[in-house]
């Protein structure tokens, strides 16, 4: 095994997800989860801000048990992050509306494993074969697809993917902003019987480290070349507002904007109300069950709601 340590380039490290992942990192690599043959990775955190921002900054103070170097640069033009870091053998990418594919597609030639946070599109086998008619979901599709194949064609060196699918994030309905109160809205206006699979930010971030360490440690076939959907439970909009009265100790309702408001949003901006019949009419098609045993510590609602959430619930249950 190799004394170098691997480098790890995580994508959008002050958003969401990227900044999951490196939580994620600190609490495995605190706990000793990495190969105890394998150098302790050096963590890039890649951001679109200048490295010296209060933003960036604060990266390095908020994860100290990792080796983490703050980058600025742009994944739609890599050559300048890779003449710089070299070394750099495993990327966690997630790609955001519009032009995904032109996020994604020029990484390809720089590393040897890209972790890839992409959507679930009706299950594993359906997700490969569904674009769907969402235009972000096509474009996530478009990715997956020109990924496998990459990693396919040079299989021989030894270049592979791990593709994540997650669902609907429960992070949407934090408050702090409008668009809790308005996702909620929206998802009120899906038919009572219908249920939405939901996932934690937080698992994302797990699941997107632990590919990552065992992408450097060698990988136990579990990861290597797969695609994983992720959802943590699977709700109709009551039975999710009947989890937040329960967690609130019945002194809250879960923040929704009037139901007018989301049947407004799903018609004004004509993706989203192409999302959310896809929804209704397909549906994510994650085996939560299956996930669970794999993962235990998966979120469903109220455990996130508790432990992850935004929410503050005085004398909660």
């Amino acid at each position: 095994m190799s004394s170098t340590p691997p480098t790890f380039l995580i994508v959008g490290a002050t958003g969401q997800q990227g900044g999951a992942v490196l939580t994620a990192l600190s609490k495995l690599l605190s706990e000793g989860h990495n190969n105890a043959t394998t150098p302790r990775p050096k963590i890039l955190a890649l951001t679109r801000s200048a490295p010296d921002s209060p933003k960036a900054q604060a990266l390095t103070s908020k994860y100290p048990v990792l080796d983490l170097t703050v980058v600025q640069g742009d994944t739609k033009d890599p050559e300048p992050i890779f003449a710089a870091h070299p070394d750099i053998g495993s990327v966690f990418l997630y790609t955001m509306p519009p032009d995904e594919e032109a996020q994604a597609l020029p990484l390809l030639d720089h590393v040897h494993h890209i972790v890839l946070s992409s959507v679930d599109r009706g299950g594993d086998a359906a997700s490969w074969e569904n674009p769907t008619e969402v235009a972000h979901f096509k474009s996530k599709h478009e990715i997956e697809v020109r990924l496998r194949d990459f990693c396919t064609q040079k299989a021989s060196q030894k270049v592979k993917y791990t593709i994540l699918r997650p669902v609907a994030f429960m992070d949407n309905l934090n408050p702090g902003s409008l668009f809790g109160p308005v996702f909620a809205s929206m998802w009120s206006t899906m038919p009572a019987e219908k249920p939405l699979q939901l996932v934690s930010v937080r698992d994302i971030g797990l699941f997107g480290a632990k590919a990552l360490l065992a992408g450097a440690d060698g990988d136990d076939g579990k990861w290597s070349n797969k695609a994983i959907g992720l959802a943590g439970q699977e709700l109709r909009f009551e039975e999710a507002r009947e989890i937040f009265r329960r967690v609130s100790a019945g002194q809250k309702e879960m923040p929704q904007a009037p139901w007018i408001i989301g049947k407004g949003v799903r018609w004004v901006i004509g993706e989203v109300g192409t999302m959310f019949r896809f929804f209704e009419e397909e549906g994510y098609g994650v085996d939560i069950d299956a996930l669970r045993m794999q993962e235990p510590e998966l979120q469903d609602l109220e455990t996130w709601l508790k432990e992850s959430s935004k929410f503050e619930f005085d004398g909660a249950a």
